[in-house]
């Protein structure tokens, strides 16, 4: 026991120790405007909360326990707090779904943003008519009604990032049916046929765009390299789900990564699956490098390695 105490231990300074953890740690501060929230800056927190739950970290270690705090309490602050514009529903929804990810599932403001939500999004997935999700067949305006009161009811991808990570909603049968159901519409046919990003609102008298649909890569053409940064994480952020396992995209995009497969039984994909970019949003896989020292022979097909093991891991959550 003391041995693997001390293994946990040393596995932990490294962790810590890192250069990548140390730097994405430091960007970690409190600040909640709609740039330092949600953005393609690597400052953003957003970008700052995937990269590091990639790295290794969680809810339960330090210094990142300590980091996270100003964002819990802003959300237990805000989360009921009357919306007076949609884009406040969207941060609050960035905020909850980074902290469900890093896991923060079972922290109450979380709990109840996450549900919120999940209510939205599985009324709209019941009885979903998609030729009413448009005012107009040509228009990309989308139905207000979509959108009642600054609230909008389909999925952004960022929905999907929280949802994975709800290992308690997961276990309870009622709420997982509702979760299987919001995955099971965005991976209908009608679904990702619609506009990328959705399309606009109007509200307040001005109009929007949406944005952050979840347009699954390579669900109807050939991939593109440029992709599959985000097919990766994708897979990892849907594989949780019976019902996106069992969908034809999933089933195709795993024989797409095993024709990667080396004779010795790891992966090796090309570099530019694997990006690790300036700036961009981490959801569409800008940040991907998992180690600090890339230019190791062997990086890349560890790296690979690693991402298909998380997602075959994570098919039995």
């Amino acid at each position: 026991m003391e041995d693997d105490v001390g293994h946990v231990g040393q596995a932990l300074d490294r962790l810590h120790s890192d250069p990548s953890v140390k730097t994405w740690l430091s960007r970690l501060t409190p600040r909640f405007t709609l740039r330092a929230l949600h953005g393609s800056y690597p400052n953003a927190f957003e970008n700052i909360m995937g990269k590091l739950v990639q790295l290794g970290l969680r809810a339960g270690l330090q210094p990142f326990d300590s980091k996270t705090i100003p964002f819990r309490a802003w959300l237990t602050d805000n989360l009921h707090v009357e919306i007076d514009h949609p884009l406040d529903h969207f941060l609050r929804t960035v905020v909850t779904s980074f902290l469900s990810y890093a896991g923060y599932g079972e922290t109450r403001s979380v709990k109840t943003g996450i549900l919120e939500r999940l209510g939205l999004m599985d009324t709209t997935a019941k009885d979903m008519d998609f030729s009413t999700v448009y005012v107009e067949p040509s228009s990309d305006l989308v139905n207000p009604a979509l959108y009642k009161d600054g609230r909008f009811c389909f999925p952004w991808i960022h929905d999907i990032i929280g949802l994975s990570k709800s290992k308690s909603l997961m276990e309870d049968s009622e709420t997982r049916a509702k979760i299987e159901r919001v995955v099971g519409m965005i991976l209908r046919p009608e679904y990702q046929k619609l506009r990328r990003g959705y399309g606009s609102m109007q509200y307040a008298g001005r109009t929007y765009k949406i944005g952050w649909s979840v347009h699954l890569p390579v669900y109807q053409t050939h991939v593109d390299d440029r992709d599959m940064g985000f097919l990766l994480l994708a897979m990892e952020l849907m594989a949780p789900f019976r019902v996106a396992r069992e969908s034809k995209w999933f089933k195709q995009s795993l024989k797409l990564l095993d024709k990667y497969r080396t004779d010795t039984m790891t992966y090796r994909f090309p570099r530019s699956w694997l990006p690790e970019k300036n700036s961009g949003y981490w959801v569409n896989g800008a940040y991907m490098a998992l180690e600090s020292n890339r230019r190791r022979p062997d990086v890349i097909e560890c790296e690979s390695t690693f991402r298909v093991l998380k997602i075959m891991q994570l098919m039995s959550f």
